[in-house]
């Protein structure tokens, strides 16, 4: 005998069965069946992140009326019962605890009233989920009165987070342009990470990017190219266990100065996680010195204007701070500089002491092209053939660019004449007679070699 309980039956259905024949007396049975009402559980889809509490806009109803004794039983296992749990009957709002016991969070629907019915009834039931939880959450029961334990998995997944820092930042922040670095990366998760990967995007290397587990090791693990980003495939982590990552990164060239290294983290069911490792990476500058030849113009003064030209490149955009030092070794006067061979635009460099002068500008070096860069300098007056004059260049996050400069600067030598009777001797002479001609030279300094009297004949 096959029975199907109409849908408002509930409980211990009553049922008689009379079993009757020819010539017998009837025989009544009654089977002892019990019909349990099916429950509609509804919420709309929902993320949230791990140790974050998620409100579940939950929608119950029943193929039948249930007789009451509703409630909603979550797992002690799948629950941060550290943080408070509550639901609330909607449209009401008012928030009711939920209890725990030994095994289960106990949220006691009918004590508020909710009867299952097959009209549905809205309740929001706010929870944490357990701290560990990545991806979707686990089953809750749902009971009532003649109700079999229904499991009901909420559409919750929960996204887990990282927990990301450097060790020995000292070591790597000042560094070389184009030279290898070697980044010590701690790693914690709040949950199972069987997936996880590191990314950093190409435009900030040069050239390959490789990981390594541990200090000790020796092969190398390449990060190939994933779609837009170079992904290094890491080892399983776990939330119970810190996990040590060794990058080896050559930071692209055009980066100088101080700025962030962004590496990303993600794994299925994480959010992704962004370290930004900050570097100050030192570039280095390419000064290039057009050699001249200086000949005073008028010995009288105390040196003669001089136009040092320098072609500088950079290996990378300088972010500002640029300076020269002009050593005033073999110098006299001021220094001047500018970006034209015209000296009556120049600028005076201010900074001096007895040793030196800084000269400070706001031009910006780059490595595309040279920037040609004027000093206007006055050799000291006594000074005749090669000399030098070092001339340093700077700017923040550069290395100190080192130039002696040779200049060959040429006397010119003063006659001084006196008068005819005490400079010839005799003061009359016949044709053919030796005569002695005496004159007082001066010269603007001493002379490096054999000197000379020209006498047209």
């Amino acid at each position: 005998v096959w029975v199907t309980p109409a849908d408002s039956m509930v409980g211990p259905l009553g049922l008689n069965l009379t079993f009757r024949a020819q010539f017998f007396q009837d025989f009544v049975a009654y089977p002892n069946i019990t019909a349990l009402p099916t429950v509609v559980a509804a919420a709309p889809a929902q993320t949230v992140g791990a140790q974050h509490p998620v409100t579940i806009s939950l929608t119950l109803s029943a193929t039948a009326n249930s007789s009451g004794g509703v409630a909603i039983l979550i797992p002690l296992s799948n629950v941060d019962y550290s943080s408070t749990t509550f639901f609330s009957l909607r449209p009401s709002g008012n928030l009711t605890l939920c209890l725990v016991t030994p095994a289960y969070l106990v949220c006691d629907l009918a004590s508020s009233g909710f009867v299952l019915s097959t009209i549905p009834r809205s309740v929001n039931l706010t929870y944490t989920p357990a701290t560990f939880t990545t991806g979707p959450v686990d089953p809750i029961r749902i009971e009532a009165n003649w109700l079999a334990g229904t499991l009901w998995t909420p559409p919750v997944t929960v996204l887990g987070n990282w927990s990301l820092s450097w060790v020995d930042l000292s070591s790597y922040t000042d560094h070389v342009q184009g030279t290898v670095l070697w980044l010590h990366l701690q790693i914690n998760v709040t949950g199972p990470a069987w997936d996880a990967t590191a990314q950093i995007s190409p435009s900030m290397l040069l050239g390959d990017l490789f990981w390594y587990t541990s200090v000790d090791e020796t092969a190398d693990l390449l990060c190939p190219l994933v779609g837009t980003m170079k992904q290094c495939g890491l080892l399983p982590m776990n939330q119970r266990n810190t996990t040590d990552v060794y990058l080896r990164v050559v930071v692209n060239t055009t980066y100088v100065g101080n700025f962030f290294l962004p590496v990303f983290f993600n794994a299925n069911y994480f959010q992704t996680g962004t370290l930004l490792v900050p570097l100050n990476q030192i570039g280095d500058l390419f000064p290039t010195f057009n050699p001249v030849v200086v000949i005073p113009q008028d010995p009288s003064l105390s040196g003669t204007l001089v136009t040092l030209v320098f072609s500088v490149r950079s290996s990378g955009v300088t972010p500002g701070g640029e300076q020269i030092f002009v050593s005033l070794a073999n110098l006299t006067g001021t220094v001047q500089w500018g970006f034209t061979s015209n000296s009556s635009l120049a600028t005076v460099c201010s900074t001096c002491s007895a040793t030196v002068c800084i000269c400070t500008f706001t031009k910006h070096y780059t490595p595309y092209a040279n920037t040609a860069v004027y000093l206007f300098v006055q050799p000291l007056s006594t000074l005749v053939g090669e000399t030098t004059v070092e001339v340093n260049f700077t700017a923040t996050s550069f290395n100190l660019a080192v130039t002696s400069t040779t200049l060959v600067v040429y006397g010119r030598t003063g006659v001084l004449v006196m008068t005819p009777l005490g400079e010839a001797f005799p003061p009359f002479a016949r044709v053919g007679q030796m005569v002695s001609l005496t004159y007082s030279v001066t010269a603007t300094g001493s002379s490096v070699g054999p000197g000379g009297v020209r006498v047209p004949l």
